[in-house]
């Protein structure tokens, strides 16, 4: 993990590295209620639904 950040915490991903590390096979969950209609434009909407984060997972 990254320093001062613990299990559960949210952080901003922009679009273009999301997809990178969706490529590479190991893409974080996506809050979608919190994500910009914009990285549409970057990413395909399948591929966000097929990472959604689980709605317990939400606060």
């Amino acid at each position: 993990g990254f320093a001062g950040l613990s299990p559960g915490d949210r952080w901003c991903v922009c679009a273009a590295r999301w997809l990178e590390a969706y490529h590479a096979g190991c893409a974080p969950a996506v809050v979608l209620g919190a994500t910009h209609a914009r990285a549409l434009d970057v990413v395909p909407i399948d591929a966000l639904l097929a990472h959604a984060a689980r709605a317990d997972a939400v606060e």
